[in-house]
């Protein structure tokens, strides 16, 4: 069902309730309406904050956070990152928030920033993806938690901290994931990076041919359906970069025929598709391998369009809909032969029904489209007032006083395994030895040793030795 489009006065009922509010912001950015969207989140932080004057600093940010972050994320949209980064800082610099506000705040602001490859480990660290996921696991949306695996996998890969055994690469999960989001070899594309040991520095410093030579290898191995799929869609990406596609065209081709008339994978298909249009503007000046190429797109897209009209596209609309478009602009007489499918499946579809009929007067106004920003305006702001500067690194180092403390380790005392311990009701003071406090040898029942008995009781001293002959004093 598709949902009309709407604007803020239809809203000015609810006003009381900055909820309500919030909640029609959202369809309005689902309608793609983020002005009037924008509006009715200010009008709802507006009445929250009035209808929360009570609430101290900290409870008041809270309440407001789903409208603050929101208006953030439209501020990103629009490409005014410096309003979208202020917002963000009075979360980030905040220790009252919760961990789902936390866990979004410090998401988009990496995404605002962006990542350099040289920080890609702090920033994997600071986010914490597996501990936080953890503990909204109970909080977090199927579509949430997704971007947030293929977000901290993207990290890994950059940070070389993907490991070969991890949870994501085994076949019970990659299967369960199909399930769930089916057409998304997302894991299956980092496991046989993974596997072939491919790295993001590979590719960008021009080992490209190498890196395509190892997956054109792989690819043609005996692999299961979801790894050959990703290993191809790998090597048209490194083959665009080193601007040939014989390998990832016969390879494209081939998973192509081999498929069954009632299944349909649309990032295969849009990758065939873009690829042979490419191909058509580059060999204008070979008429035979022109020729080629155009025949193959023609029994392409004949059996797409074939497998439309077969099965409909419920499962698939918005894919058809590209198709449909990019026809349509090429001046291909087949696109109509699609359109009129997708008008089958929506008939309300207005853009669909205006490519058919020739008819713009459904559509919006060119007014709600356009800036209202005059462009004089436009054309006095500075360059480098809109780009945004880096932060400065501060190169001021505080010195702390070094306390110095001597510690000494406590050691538990020794006890022999003969000695226990007695409990203090078992204790009786006449049991003690009253000769305990004297050595050994001066205690009344000590009895010497034979070895004892020869030293003499001297401890170690020698007698001095008699002279036989005593010399007569002198008088």
């Amino acid at each position: 069902m598709k949902v009309g489009k709407m604007s803020v006065t239809d809203y000015q009922s609810d006003e009381k309730s900055y909820d309500c509010l919030f909640n029609d912001s959202l369809i309005l950015i689902a309608n793609n309406q983020l002005g009037d969207a924008l509006k009715l989140l200010d009008l709802a932080q507006s009445v929250c904050t009035t209808q929360n004057q009570d609430l101290d600093a900290g409870d008041l940010l809270l309440e407001l956070a789903p409208i603050k972050l929101t208006i953030a994320y439209i501020y990103q949209v629009q490409g005014r990152i410096s309003e979208a980064k202020a917002l963000l800082d009075e979360f980030r610099n905040n220790e009252t928030v919760d961990h789902m506000t936390k866990l979004v705040t410090t998401n988009n602001y990496y995404a605002l920033e962006g990542i350099p490859d040289s920080k890609s480990s702090i920033a994997l660290r600071d986010l914490d993806y597996q501990a936080r996921m953890h503990k909204l696991q109970q909080k977090l949306t199927k579509p949430q938690s997704n971007v947030l695996m293929k977000n901290k996998l993207l990290l890994q890969f950059h940070a070389h901290a993907l490991s070969k055994s991890s949870k994501y690469f085994t076949k019970a999960f990659t299967s369960e994931y199909q399930k769930l989001y089916p057409g998304d070899y997302t894991f299956n594309v980092y496991k046989v990076l993974n596997q072939l040991d491919i790295t993001i520095s590979d590719v960008n410093d021009g080992n490209a041919e190498q890196c395509a030579r190892k997956l054109y290898q792989h690819a043609k191995t005996d692999l299961s359906e979801p790894e050959r799929i990703s290993t191809t869609l790998l090597l048209v990406a490194v083959n665009n970069i080193m601007g040939r596609y014989d390998q990832c065209l016969s390879v494209l081709e081939k998973i192509w025929d081999s498929r069954t008339s009632e299944t349909l994978i649309p990032a295969l298909a849009g990758t065939l598709f873009g690829l042979l249009n490419e191909l058509n503007y580059h060999q204008d000046d070979q008429r035979d391998s022109l020729s080629k190429t155009k025949a193959k797109q023609t029994s392409f897209i004949v059996a797409l369009i074939k497998y439309f009209q077969d099965h409909g596209v419920s499962k698939c609309y918005n894919f058809a809909r590209e198709i449909a478009f990019r026809l349509y602009q090429n001046g291909d007489e087949k696109a109509e032969d699609v359109l009129r499918v997708l008008q089958k499946e929506d008939p309300q579809d207005r853009l669909v029904a205006a490519a058919l009929d020739g008819d713009n007067s459904k559509l919006d106004k060119v007014e709600t489209l356009q800036s209202s920003t005059d462009i004089n305006e436009l054309l006095s702001t500075s360059i480098a007032s809109m780009i945004p500067a880096p932060p400065a690194t501060s190169t001021k180092r505080t010195f702390k006083p070094s306390i110095s403390k001597v510690h000494k380790n406590k050691r538990k005392p020794r006890f022999s395994a003969k000695k226990e311990f007695v409990a203090a009701e078992k204790f009786n003071a006449a049991d003690l030895d009253e000769e305990r406090w004297l050595p050994m040898r001066l205690r009344s029942y000590y009895k010497p040793t034979k070895k004892d008995r020869k030293k003499g009781g001297q401890q170690g001293a020698l007698e001095q030795p008699k002279d036989k002959k005593k010399k007569k004093s002198k008088k």
